[in-house]
């Protein structure tokens, strides 16, 4: 039997494309979710994708350079490029995960963990 968690915060990070624009990270989310948490700044499109889902698309560039170490303390530009989530009373969630564009031979971060400094952990 599935355990069910009261409340727990679960966050994506590093959401930007390549240099040229393209090789856009986008994360799909079913509204399972109690809440969701994003700056007043944020660089991330956030679009109703049907079906109870919500999408995230990274808008802007993005280097190895600018890629968060310790979750709790982001820079201003990381956390424009992350979205964090409190789940409650939930045993899974789902999610999809995609890179928009053409391909090449550059890979994408795709990166993801509990809390962010974004919000305060219940």
């Amino acid at each position: 039997e599935p355990f069910i968690v009261p409340t727990f915060a679960f966050s994506w990070f590093d959401f930007d494309t390549g240099f040229s624009g393209f090789r856009a990270e986008k994360l799909i989310v079913d509204m399972t979710y109690h809440q969701f948490f994003v700056t007043d700044t944020t660089t991330l499109l956030i679009t109703d994708e049907g079906a109870g889902r919500i999408g995230f698309t990274a808008t802007v560039p993005g280097s190895l350079n600018d890629n968060p170490m310790v979750p709790m303390d982001l820079t201003p530009e990381q956390e424009d490029k992350a979205v964090s989530f409190i789940y409650k009373d939930l045993s899974s969630f789902c999610v999809t995960l995609m890179i928009a564009g053409p391909e090449n031979e550059n890979g994408r971060n795709l990166v993801f963990g509990g809390g962010s400094s974004l919000i305060e952990i219940p």
